[in-house]
C-alpha cells in the first residue's frame, strides 16, 4: 500500500472500534499511525489532547476511566437495542460470568466481558 493510501486509511478511520480494548487508540484518544501522524478516535477520544501538544495538565486517569465506562455503556445499550430485557443491574450480573478473574476485574475485563455478552 502507498503511503497515501497509508494516511487514508487512518483517516478513514479503519483502525476503531468500540471496545477500547481492541481498538487502534487502545482506548488514549489518538492514534499513531504507520506514516507517523496522530489521527483522533470519535469513539475514545473524549476532549484527550494531541499528543504532539502539552497535555501535562490532562488527568489521564480520570479519562481512562470515563473511556470504559462510556464503552460499557454502549455494549449496555446494544444488548437493549438487541431485545435485552433486564436492568443495568442485571446485565453486570451476566457480564461476570465472563470475567476472566472473579478477583478485582479491571474496568478493561468489564468491557471485554460486556462485549461478549451482547455480540454474540
Amino acid at each position: 500500500m502507498s503511503l497515501q493510501g497509508i494516511f487514508d486509511a487512518a483517516e478513514r478511520g479503519d483502525w476503531m472500534g468500540y471496545n477500547p480494548n481492541k481498538c487502534g487508540c487502545r482506548g488514549r484518544g489518538w492514534f499513531l499511525s504507520d506514516v507517523d501522524t496522530f489521527h483522533p478516535c470519535v469513539y475514545h477520544n473524549l476532549g484527550a489532547p494531541n499528543p504532539e501538544e502539552d497535555h501535562s495538565e490532562f488527568d489521564w486517569a480520570a479519562h481512562r476511566l470515563e473511556v470504559y465506562r462510556t464503552a460499557y455503556k454502549f455494549f449496555l445499550r446494544l444488548a437493549r437495542t438487541n431485545g435485552w430485557k433486564g436492568t443495568a443491574h442485571d446485565f453486570a450480573r451476566c457480564c461476570r460470568r465472563f470475567l476472566r478473574t472473579t478477583t478485582n476485574p479491571t474496568p478493561g475485563d468489564w468491557v471485554n466481558a460486556a462485549e461478549k455478552l451482547t455480540c454474540r
